[in-house]
């Protein structure tokens, strides 16, 4: 396995070579210190016995022990580096990765998700003993060279030995690696899997779904089981092997050394200085094969980050996008389409959509549901990429805004009020960790918010992790429409921002619009209610992903028999109204 170091690698040329020199330096050090103890053994056998020499052995001893203290501070110092080998790509491939998911909104999530997880695989190898089997294998032949200088037929059962190993190994990759690929695409499926139950837990519990969704789930991760206990028991049966082989190949240099030494071929010293050096010959092979498993996953994982990484090569190689003037709110959709992908056009979620918003223009967006109101607002707000047209912003295409100026700039509310780990304060001012306590109040003023955040346990301090279980749908949106206007954005973008208000919260939300309207912002908001719908200059009428009619409100809104076909869509609208308050 090995780490790209492409221009779209995060980990770059510079960090792994530097890391790698100094693990092959340590590597070289600790394993020629190894030596150390078979010459020690020798020298004892065959100068400090015969002799008596007290004290050769008190320097020998000396010396040997310097060496083994020697051996522990390089075997400390390339563990350490290799941590800071597997920090450096895990931080640097993580950041890589969430911050392309940042610029690229129509990224797939679960992928992306899931190519994280790779990234946690491939650390933990860098930073285990498997990465140290691989520095070590260079100095097997080193080895062998040696025992061949003790003696030819030491050599050779030794060199046979690691033969036999090595051809282990390469049936253990060849019957490992089918099971490896499948089990790794079986156990991204499960998780990908318990990850959409625990998203929609609500749905899934109220209309009774839990038992097939358990067994949809279990099915999967039986199967990810069962194929990871045959591949275990694959690396099970060839570790087995390897341990055998190495344990009978040093057995069977034993006896070769000592009929060498009673055919006076062969001093007697020599004898356990070829087994611990026959050993130490053997051992990487043998730890080769122990952590084949964790190599061969981080191996196919890397890959992944690798093809991944390859296939962004175009995106990260354009410019920067350069910071504009300030925003003035001119907003444009020129002709703008979306197609879902592998769909044909036939399928479009939006057809050719074009229309105007100065700065100071409120417009509503009605329409059926399904009609592509939300797609819409995902598009204006640069969640996703049309597929055709472009949204432009003051004569400015949205690839060319500077992401964060732009995202400053834009309050957008999702029909979904999604929160992130942190208090209240916190999601409101979008972890600005700079934001003043004024500008969070006045958010949560505008919104409406202020009077029950502060009936929260702790106001605004309150962890959204431990309440927003207990929150209403009003609550949770009027905290969402607060993190929309924190920042006193230019552009708000609202998708059904009424759905869950009360009377109150809607009054909140029509004074908050024409406060909006007054200072010049250019808002747009989606809704199914006519009460928001008067808060509008304007109205955007769409239906089948087309834009049905574009107007003053007070033209379009007209009476039923001037403009029936405005509002019969009004009406089709209307019949899929809830009516859902705070509680």
């Amino acid at each position: 396995m090995t780490i790209s170091a492409s221009q779209n690698n995060p980990v770059g040329v510079g960090i792994v070579l530097r890391f790698g020199v100094w693990l092959l330096v340590f590597s070289i050090s600790a394993n020629l210190l190894l030596l150390a103890m078979p010459i020690y053994l020798s020298q004892i056998y065959d100068r400090v016995l015969p002799s008596d020499g007290l004290d050769t052995l008190l320097y020998l001893t000396l010396l040997i022990l310097f060496c083994i203290g020697l051996f522990s501070i390089f075997e400390i110092l390339r563990r350490t580096v290799a941590q800071k080998l597997s920090v450096h790509y895990e931080l640097r491939t993580k950041s890589a990765l969430l911050e392309h998911g940042v610029k690229n909104r129509e990224i797939d999530r679960t992928r992306l998700a899931s190519l994280l997880n790779d990234v946690t695989t491939v650390r933990q190898f860098l930073s285990g003993r498997g990465l140290f089997s691989i520095f070590d294998l260079p100095f097997v032949p080193i080895f062998l060279a040696i025992l061949f200088f003790v003696h030819p037929w030491i050599g050779a059962v030794a060199s046979l030995g690691a033969l036999i190993l090595l051809f282990l190994a390469l049936g253990n990759e060849l019957m490992a690696s089918r099971h490896q690929h499948n089990t790794s695409r079986l156990y991204q499926q499960s998780t990908a899997k318990s990850s959409e139950i625990l998203r929609h837990l609500d749905d899934v519990c109220a209309m009774g779904m839990g038992k097939a969704q358990l067994n949809r789930w279990q099915r999967t991760i039986v199967d990810a089981v069962y194929s990871s206990n045959e591949l275990s028991a694959v690396n099970g049966v060839f570790f087995g092997l390897v341990r055998f082989a190495r344990q009978a190949i040093q057995i069977m240099i034993l006896g070769c050394s000592a009929y060498l030494v009673m055919s006076e071929h062969l001093s007697a010293g020599l004898i356990f200085a070829s087994s611990i050096i026959s050993g130490r010959a053997l051992m990487p092979i043998e730890q080769f094969v122990g952590s084949y498993k964790q190599l061969t996953a981080a191996s196919v994982a890397n890959n992944r980050l690798k093809h991944w990484f390859n296939g962004t090569q175009d995106a990260s190689n354009m410019p920067a996008p350069l910071t504009l003037p300030e925003i003035k709110g001119y907003l444009r959709s020129d002709n703008v389409s979306l197609v879902p992908p592998g769909a044909t056009s036939d399928k479009a979620l939006l057809r050719g959509i074009s229309f105007e918003v100065e700065p100071g223009e409120v417009i509503a967006i009605v329409g059926s549901s399904g009609a592509g109101k939300s797609t819409l607002m995902r598009v204006l707000a640069s969640v996703i990429r049309p597929s055709m047209g472009k949204v432009s912003i003051d004569g400015f295409e949205l690839e060319q805004w500077d992401p964060e100026q732009l995202g400053a700039e834009i309050g957008y509310a999702g029909q979904e009020s999604d929160f992130f780990h942190g208090t209240v304060a916190e999601n409101i001012a979008r972890f600005n960790p700079d934001a003043s306590d004024e500008a969070i109040v006045n958010a949560a003023l505008n919104a409406g918010a202020h009077e029950f955040i502060g009936s929260l346990p702790q106001g605004y301090n309150t962890n959204l992790d431990t309440v927003s279980f207990n929150l209403s749908g009003g609550q949770k949106q009027r905290i969402n429409l607060a993190r929309a206007f924190f920042g006193d954005p230019q552009i708000l973008l609202l998708d059904e921002p009424d759905a869950h208000l009360d009377k109150e919260g809607e009054r909140a939300l029509v004074a908050a619009i024409a406060n909006a309207r007054a200072r010049g912002k250019t808002v747009l908001f989606v809704t199914q209610r006519m009460h928001l719908v008067n808060s509008a200059n304007k109205v955007l009428i769409v239906d089948n992903g087309m834009v049905v009619k574009f107007g003053p409100r007070e033209a379009l809104m007209a009476p039923r028999d001037t403009n029936r076909k405005t509002e019969a869509i009004e009406d089709k609208s209307s019949q899929k109204t809830l009516e859902n308050t705070d509680h």
